[in-house]
């Protein structure tokens, strides 16, 4: 039996594995938009970010808190990543002469703002991860008719018309499963990071609020 080549994968494929790898590609895009984010909302990073802060804030100088938020960056593979706290921040010590529930309000609307920024996109990722294997399904459904059309022949080239249908409903629904099942976890993940940066958001800006209305 002959070894096949990523070619012959592609010939064989047909139309729908073509419709498969463009939802790969479309979902690695957003993947990789995401983990890059998602940096800035590290333990680590949040830790850094709110012991800085917090020593600026004992200063009392409102000018050194907005330069130190306006250029604050995160590092990630070579990449220099802004953070969505700085804005909340930037917005929160600009507004430092209203009164607490007032600022209590403004955070919860920088906060909802920069949770969609978050989420988006991700629908892609439940969306392809939920109809990829169907793609697939729909490629393996063409695949066995061919196979039967095949059947009907008498010809020699009837076996081969059956192999190919075989191979073809074969690789559509393995790709399928391939495109949906990274596509379902990086979605869940995701939306777990998200839930943790909400978290962070809401403790650091509490802090920050309190240490403006203190005392």
């Amino acid at each position: 039996m002959q070894d096949l080549t990523l070619a012959d994968y592609f010939i064989k494929g047909g139309a729908v594995l073509i419709v498969l790898i463009l939802c790969s590609i479309v979902s690695l895009k957003v993947v990789i938009e995401k983990i890059i984010v998602f940096q800035s909302f590290k333990d680590k990073t949040i830790s850094k970010f709110s012991s800085e802060l917090n020593a600026l804030l004992l200063g009392g100088n409102i000018n050194d808190i907005f330069n130190f938020c306006k250029f604050y960056k995160t590092k990630f593979m070579g990449l220099e990543i802004s953070s969505p706290l700085t804005d909340i921040v930037i917005s929160l010590v600009q507004s430092s002469k209203k009164t607490k529930a007032e600022l209590t309000d403004l955070a919860d609307k920088k906060i909802d703002a920069q949770a969609l920024a978050l989420e988006e996109r991700l629908g892609i990722l439940a969306t392809i991860g939920s109809i990829a294997p169907f793609i697939g399904l729909f490629g393996t459904v063409v695949g066995i008719i061919k196979a039967f059309h095949g059947l009907s022949g008498a010809d020699s080239m009837a076996a081969a018309k059956v192999a190919d249908g075989i191979s073809e409903a074969l690789i559509n629904t393995a790709a399928g499963l391939l495109v949906a099942v990274p596509a379902v976890m990086f979605n869940n993940y995701f939306m777990r990071r998200l839930k943790k940066a909400l978290v962070h958001m809401d403790a650091v800006t509490s802090d920050l609020i309190n240490q403006i209305h203190k005392g």
